[in-house]
């Protein structure tokens, strides 16, 4: 897994519809510079990537609901204002684009960033479906996007997306192209807990979902970390001259702290088998200017660092 994903930032969505009445009132130039100071906050902290979501829950919370501004777009907006840190798309399945498509948007963000860009595939689409569509949802689109973002005439036939000589031209700047994470479906994440046939369901699920992934994004549960991390070794190191085994990340909210201190909680995902955090952002961070709003991101990039620290001497 590349080092820079270990530490992520997550920022708010941005409603589409907020925007709209921003950009009428002159006001857009300053919601939008006001996820950047979220992205510096975290940033600043040691975040090497910041992640843009169009607001699609994938196994999360929604902050509100939508429609939002395109995730490509903001992630274009932001690429020269977060220094050397990755710029990621994080898409939703089955609604948005083609796997394609957003592998084509996401080589564009990858040349104008100067080989910085990072797509994280997600599942959304409440009310939760079967275990089964969600991987092979998921484990197509990763096949596709991955052909098309590492190789040079992809071909690819799955049950749900394929390509063939879908040429990505021009090539993505970054060595080995831009990394493809996926999210942990809701509909396996229970089972890899469980015990018994439920549990050797839902792993031989994850292990078709994270076969050919950068890394794999689950929640801030030591339990599920342990699972993911068994998935990953069941995997095995892969062939002399493959890929590596994916990388495992823990996506971190304020919900997950509790009572618990972040550097405990992080100490403990870290030994569990986690490779890194992604700190969602709170949607409050983004809004309006108000008294304390500095304050809010001081005590963000405070957060990050804390929940960075665990990892930082392992980082490479």
């Amino acid at each position: 897994m590349k080092s820079s994903l270990r530490f992520g930032i997550e920022l708010p969505p941005v409603s589409a519809a907020a925007a709209g009445v921003a950009t009428a009132t002159g006001e857009a130039g300053a919601r939008l510079e006001r996820c950047r100071r979220i992205a510096d906050a975290g940033v600043s902290a040691g975040a090497r990537s910041v992640w843009l979501t169009g607001g699609q829950s994938g196994g999360r919370e929604r902050v509100q609901d939508g429609p939002w501004c395109d995730p490509c777009t903001l992630a274009a907006a932001m690429a020269g204002t977060v220094g050397h840190a990755l710029v990621g798309v994080v898409a939703p399945l089955p609604a948005g684009r083609h796997p394609s498509m957003l592998a084509r948007e996401v080589t564009s963000l990858d040349v104008l960033s100067g080989g910085r860009a990072a797509l994280q595939l997600c599942w959304d689409a409440p009310p939760a479906g079967a275990g089964a569509v969600a991987c092979g949802h998921l484990a197509d689109a990763v096949a596709v996007c991955a052909a098309m973002l590492r190789g040079d005439v992809p071909a690819y036939a799955g049950r749900y997306f394929h390509i063939s000589g879908a040429r990505n031209r021009p090539a993505p700047t970054q060595i080995g192209g831009p990394p493809v994470v996926v999210s942990t479906p809701v509909e396996v994440a229970g089972g890899l807990v469980a015990g018994g046939g439920r549990r050797v369901e839902a792993a031989a699920l994850a292990r078709s979902v994270a076969a050919l992934a950068d890394a794999v994004v689950c929640t801030a549960d030591p339990r599920m970390v342990t699972a993911w991390r068994a998935v990953l070794e069941e995997l095995g190191p892969g062939t002399p001259g493959s890929a590596p085994a994916p990388g495992l990340l823990c996506s971190v909210t304020g919900d997950n702290l509790g009572t618990v201190a972040p550097a405990l909680l992080a100490a403990r995902l870290r030994d569990a088998g986690a490779d890194g955090v992604v700190l969602r952002a709170p949607g409050t961070a983004a809004g309006p200017g108000t008294a304390g709003s500095a304050d809010r991101l001081a005590a963000l990039a405070a957060l990050a660092a804390e929940l960075y620290g665990p990892w930082s001497g392992a980082a490479a």
